[in-house]
């Protein structure tokens, strides 16, 4: 940009400070301003004027650094890498005889691809959250019987899951078909499932996912989907497969003299399509693993604060947020500045003494509450800034099959109260413990991790 009038103002101010000796005073009736006032608007405007015909006459024919002279103040789009996402099926089995609470050996189906001190974890074929631990590989008496180091914790049922678990790190390498390389962005144990209280099916919950990044950057390295399916030799005992559903995105080329060209040329028109929706859309289309996007405008002018959250909740690195915050940049061709962080979420954890109903169980109602309230505080359809209601978590609770009434009511350890949610906050539900009034002794409790 051209020196503002301000800009100009003190360095004439500056320079005559320095090269005068007598005129020391430089107050608003003094003749050393009068000659800064007189001189700095007519030099303003020639800077605009030379800026502004500079443009219009060597734009249309200026390339390469004569371009990014020109447009000094709307930098040149450099290539971008792109993410994918990865998704694991693990080596797993289920359940083929009972396993009792406090028993140490397992029968499955097929425990051929068991080995010794390998990892797994058992879940029951209801998804219930207690109902769910890991344990380490002893022995294997015969190949459908599993000894473990522990004891069981719970009893399994037929049809009940064992799955191997296997931590694949961070910047784990994975080849593409087309030769692209891709590495992790994060750590994930394959193998380490959610419950399914907001109604997702079976074949999704079996899913692992984590996003990579193409080590190299170029709209090359947009691999179509189902282009990496190798795993690393280290993975291949405990991991079924591996693959991309969906083609990777947002790698893109170096920007052409033309593209930096029709950039410079529509700047001061883009900021109409810069609304929050687009923003959002621009978020997701740089990464799919984006599910929701606040946006908020900062206190500096063309600078705008973006919170983000993933679909299965957890944070993103730093090194994702940034891959985001590029992506969204190189979409939007604007001079808006772009601040990407974590979502913020509220915890919210709910208990409560309860009186039955005859002939129902605890554990009947702690599922059914659960459910209840993880659908109503599910974060990925909550709106932001809403007030949690406290009489809309009792209600889940006196309203469920199993119970009679209530008592003792608290959420988050504390007497109930509404649970005000920041505007870059949304409510996540976290644990849910119920005591029997009548039989004090029996609690059931747990913590709740929502799947997405």
């Amino acid at each position: 940009m051209p020196n503002s009038l301000r800009e100009i103002q003190t360095n004439l101010m500056q320079a005559i400070v320095v090269y005068t000796d007598k005129l020391t005073y430089f107050g608003v009736n003094s003749v050393n301003n009068a000659i800064v006032q007189a001189i700095s608007r007519p030099l303003s405007e020639l800077f605009h004027k030379e800026a502004t015909t500079t443009k219009r006459l060597f734009l249309p024919t200026a390339t390469e650094k004569d371009l990014d002279v020109i447009g000094k103040d709307i930098a040149r789009l450099s290539k971008s890498n792109s993410s994918v996402i990865l998704v694991f099926v693990p080596v797993s089995t289920t359940i083929n005889a009972e396993a009792v609470a406090g028993s140490n050996q397992i029968t499955v189906v097929d425990g051929s691809k068991f080995l010794l001190g390998q990892n797994i974890r058992l879940r029951s074929a209801t998804g219930n959250p207690p109902d769910t631990e890991t344990a380490t590989i002893a022995g294997k008496p015969s190949t459908n019987v599993i000894e473990i180091t522990e004891v069981l914790i719970n009893t399994y049922k037929t049809g009940s899951f064992v799955r191997l678990r296997s931590a694949i790190p961070k910047e784990t390498k994975f080849d593409s078909a087309q030769g692209i390389s891709f590495q992790t962005t994060e750590t994930i144990t394959v193998g380490d499932l959610n419950p399914l209280f907001t109604g997702e099916s079976s074949g999704l919950a079996l899913l692992d996912k984590v996003t990579a990044i193409s080590k190299i950057a170029g709209a090359n390295s947009n691999i179509p989907a189902y282009s990496i399916t190798k795993l690393p030799g280290a993975f291949s005992s405990a991991i079924q497969n591996v693959s991309n559903p969906i083609p990777a995105d947002g790698g893109t080329d170096a920007e052409s003299d033309s593209q930096y060209r029709g950039r410079i040329q529509n700047a001061g028109a883009r900021f109409s399509i810069d609304t929050k929706a687009f923003f959002a859309i621009s978020a997701q289309q740089t990464d799919v693993t984006v599910l929701r996007v606040i946006t908020k405008k900062a206190i500096e002018v063309n600078r705008l604060d973006c919170w983000i959250a993933s679909r299965s909740g957890a944070n993103y690195s730093s090194e994702q947020l940034q891959q985001i915050k590029i992506g969204v940049e190189q979409r939007l061709h604007s001079q808006v500045k772009i601040n990407i962080y974590n979502l913020i979420f509220t915890s919210i954890s709910v208990s409560a003494d309860v009186s039955l109903k005859p002939g129902s169980n605890l554990q009947a109602g702690f599922n059914q509450i659960a459910a209840r309230l993880s659908d109503f505080l599910d974060w990925r359809s909550w709106e932001f800034g809403a007030t949690v209601d406290d009489a809309d978590l009792l209600g889940m609770i006196d309203g469920a099959d199993a119970i009679e009434n209530t008592g003792n009511f608290k959420i988050n350890g504390n007497s109930p109260a509404d649970v005000s949610i920041a505007d870059n906050s949304l409510p996540r539900f976290t644990g849910l413990t119920l005591r029997n009034k009548d039989n004090p002794a029996q609690i059931i409790g747990g913590v709740i991790t929502q799947g997405f």
